[in-house]
């Protein structure tokens, strides 16, 4: 079991923080944002839920935001009835 180096509580795996007094856990472990489950050094995803990690989730942001993207129902098209 980890400890704070500040205040000396006890913290649970993974965390980035202390509960206690808030300080900068060192040396944490990455764990991801999606599902919690911790991360190997060079993953692109994660094992346990597919969510993007590091480069590959600004790309996600990136395409996802791309100004040339829109949706359909911005396009406004009608029914064509034959």
């Amino acid at each position: 079991m980890a400890f704070c180096s500040d205040c000396g509580a006890a913290l649970d795996a993974g965390v980035k923080f202390c509960a206690q007094c808030g300080a900068t856990v060192q040396n944490a472990e990455p764990v991801c944002t999606g599902c919690g489950k911790k991360l190997v050094e060079g993953e692109k995803f994660c094992a346990g839920c597919g969510t993007p990690i590091g480069a590959a989730a600004e790309a996600a942001v990136a395409r996802n935001s791309h100004p040339t993207s829109f949706r359909a129902e911005t396009l406004n098209y009608k029914p064509l009835c034959i």
